[in-house]
């Protein structure tokens, strides 16, 4: 039991009886508070700053949707073969509905003949209006895409291709397997297959001015920037 009245005036809290020491003055109170509310308002900064990033991300999105809208009623409108496809520009699987939104059914894309190289239409889904990053991959048709794949090979096991005559080189039909990557880059830079090294660095410079983080404000920018090099690069590479 504490007796109050036989501590030292002024050392210890009559509230708490802790030390003075382990009370802060009125000066480091203030301080603290000021601190705190920098704090506060820093965090409150960063909060309004990712809401704007949301909405402007949504109202991208809505704008891709409703030119896609516009793509189609155009095109009904001027009898214009109008295409679609659930495939990535640049992978060519199958992607599924989007996460991020709920309406979405599946990653679709509603081009013409006119934008087939237009990143800005190939990337983004014409449902949600999201990347084709966001949507994940349809593991159902990777499944079907497998079991294709192993009757092709057992079939090639059972009946192996006929031996051309000695001396006569075959054409071969086979295709490789960078050669769809190939042709998805080369889409994506809107070069053509047999480009030389000067056509597709020009293309790449060209198209990465355009998307560069520090020259386009667009949310998806990067992203378009990211796979614009890993294109470059692998046409350079072969």
């Amino acid at each position: 039991f504490v007796q109050w009245s036989s501590l030292p005036p002024g050392k210890f809290c009559a509230k708490c009886g802790c030390s003075c020491e382990a009370h802060e003055t009125e000066e480091e109170l203030a301080k603290r508070l000021r601190i705190d509310a920098i704090l506060k308002r820093k965090q409150e900064d960063v909060a309004r700053s990712k809401a704007s990033r949301l909405r402007e991300a949504e109202a991208e999105c809505r704008r891709r949707v409703s030119e896609a809208v516009q793509r189609r009623r155009e095109s009904e409108a001027s009898g214009e073969y109008i295409r679609e496809t659930s495939l990535d520009f640049i992978t060519q699987v199958k992607r599924g509905p989007c996460p991020k939104a709920d309406h979405c059914p599946g990653f679709k894309v509603i081009f013409r003949e006119s934008d087939a190289l237009n990143p800005e239409v190939m990337l983004f889904c014409s449902l949600c209006g999201h990347p084709s990053s966001e949507h994940p991959v349809d593991t159902q048709w990777m499944e079907e895409q497998r079991r294709r794949k192993e009757r092709e090979r057992q079939k090639e096991q059972r009946f192996p291709p006929r031996q051309p005559p000695r001396g006569r080189p075959q054409a071969s039909t086979f295709r490789r397997p960078y050669d769809e990557a190939k042709r998805a880059a080369c889409r994506l830079l809107g070069v053509p297959l047999d480009a030389s090294a000067k056509q597709i660095s020009r293309a790449y410079k060209r198209m990465a001015l355009k998307y560069h983080p520090d020259k386009n404000a667009s949310p998806q920018a990067e992203d378009i920037f990211v796979r614009l090099t890993h294109a470059f690069q692998l046409l350079q590479s072969q």
